[in-house]
């Protein structure tokens, strides 16, 4: 793993509907085009706090399939879309020096 870490801890709403969390992270909802299936497939993940690890690879990652296995290479899974969101939420000014996402298969296995 490179040296770029970031490890923040975050409380978590996980009550509010995913529509919500959209909303009111960094106003997500107005910045990103999601359609409503996709929106339904979001995962809410577990914890009222949690801690998440952010890191930057030492190479570039080219999809979703490469940045699966850099996350387990360093023992590590992708953070659910309310953890983040929460994050974001809560400090805004690291959402926009570090932008940041997450991914999440579907009840299907699509990512």
């Amino acid at each position: 793993m490179g040296k770029d870490i970031i490890v923040k801890h975050v409380k978590v709403d996980r009550s509010r509907t995913p529509q919500t969390m959209l909303k009111e992270a960094v106003n997500w909802e107005s910045r990103f085009s999601l359609s409503d299936e996709i929106v339904g497939t979001m995962p809410k993940g577990e914890g009222d706090e949690v801690e998440v690890i952010f890191f930057k690879p030492d190479h570039f990652v080219s999809n979703v399939y490469d940045l699966e296995k850099e996350y387990e290479l360093h023992d590590l899974r992708a953070v659910d879309p309310y953890s983040l969101m929460a994050i974001n939420d809560a400090d805004p000014t690291f959402a926009s020096k570090y932008p940041s996402g997450t991914q999440w298969k579907d009840n299907n296995g699509r990512w």
